[in-house]
């Protein structure tokens, strides 16, 4: 048997500093479908990244820090560039849809201080100027940022389903 001695640890945050995030409904969700299996691996890669993402009042959400380079150490695989499964293939292929269901849901959420490279061309699944990439044709990432511009803190939730990309921003509406 090993002795095993428990210690109080004191929290880093109180109560009272999260609710002064004002975290407390969902204020955006956005939702797109249609991607081709081969892109499955890279978009849950790309989610499993973002989720759990608070971005404080002022601070500037930043895509590329918070998921780092595509690499297969990293979760993606090769797959087509375009969720559709046409385009070359590359690491990390189909992500953009994932960083256009960001924008979107990021947008609807009321936040309009926001970095956004569109697909070139654009993509009838998404609003008008809402799409974005991540990824170029050559594999290389093209970042995408907001500043949380609200007067509260922002919570990200991200999941890819079967079938389907979704982005959830948590906060207090505007």
């Amino acid at each position: 048997m090993i002795p095993v001695a428990y210690a109080p640890v004191p929290p880093s945050v109180s109560t009272a500093d999260v609710r002064a995030l004002g975290v407390r409904e969902v204020v955006a969700r956005f939702t797109t479908g249609g991607f081709v299996d081969a892109v499955r691996p890279n978009l849950r890669a790309l989610a499993r990244a973002v989720d759990g993402t608070l971005v404080r009042p002022g601070a500037t959400f930043d895509l590329e820090e918070h998921t780092g380079p595509r690499t297969r150490s990293r979760g993606y695989v090769p797959a087509p560039l375009r969720e559709d499964g046409t385009g070359p293939e590359t690491i990390g292929g189909g992500v953009n849809q994932f960083t256009s269901t960001l924008a979107t849901a990021v947008r609807r959420a009321g936040i309009t201080d926001l970095e956004r490279t569109p697909q070139p061309p654009s993509l009838d699944r998404y609003p008008a100027g809402r799409d974005a990439v991540s990824l170029a044709g050559d594999g290389s990432t093209v970042d995408f940022t907001f500043t949380n511009d609200a007067r509260t803190a922002v919570f990200l939730r991200a999941w890819v389903g079967d079938s389907t990309v979704t982005v959830e921003i948590w906060g207090t509406r505007r």
